[in-house]
């Protein structure tokens, strides 16, 4: 794969939120909120991918930052509903002088979305919304991308344990020269175990 890799980790992470939640947020008439910070790592390979030595030149291996931020709530009448966002940054650079080594790819990313549902006997059934853009190196500014997405989940909690799954569609708004996933159904699913102090938990996710 290539720069589209980066689109598809944000997408595929963040569908989780209309599943996630759901331990932090089971009793009636409560909120939820957080802030986190994140350091990712990434290894891409494959045929696509121009490592060998051409011009320009793409890494097989970077990292990136993320701040993200979400809060929600389940009302009374198990009306739920959530917000997410998030900000991340690579470490790939402009380095972009002819005949020299070039990281060409994916710079930064951010993204917000919006979940509605229903929350009650411990399962839950919700639509998500959202919105996201992915900008690249200096040399592929014309791949700088803007998606929506919009999907649907369900989850549901037995003892310690809480189970869900959801389906997004992602779609490319606009981009000059694409070169981002566009067209995409991402599916994930996921188990999380809470821990004996309420406060911790433990989670298994696919995608």
């Amino acid at each position: 794969m290539r720069k589209d890799t980066m689109t598809i980790r944000f997408a595929a992470a963040l569908a989780a939120l209309i599943v996630s939640g759901t331990s932090n947020a089971h009793a009636e008439g409560t909120t939820f909120g957080e802030v986190g910070l994140s350091y990712d790592t990434y290894f891409l390979g494959g045929d696509a991918l121009n490592s060998g030595g051409g011009f320009p030149n793409e890494p097989e291996n970077f990292y990136g930052g993320r701040l993200s931020a979400r809060a929600g709530g389940v009302q009374d009448n198990g009306l739920s509903w959530g917000v997410q966002g998030h900000y991340s940054k690579t470490s790939v650079g402009d380095l972009i002088v002819p005949g020299e080594e070039t990281n060409d790819g994916p710079r930064d990313a951010a993204q917000i979305i919006a979940t509605i549902g229903t929350f009650r006997n411990d399962a839950y059934v919700g639509l998500m919304a959202g919105v996201g853009s992915v900008r690249f190196t200096a040399d592929d500014f014309d791949q700088d991308t803007t998606y929506r997405m919009i999907g649907a989940g369900a989850g549901f909690e037995r003892g310690q344990w809480a189970y869900g799954g959801s389906l997004a569609f992602l779609d490319v708004i606009s981009v000059d020269n694409p070169e981002t996933l566009d067209n995409a159904l991402i599916a994930k699913m996921q188990a999380e175990y809470a821990l004996s102090n309420d406060k911790s938990f433990v989670g298994f996710y696919a995608s």
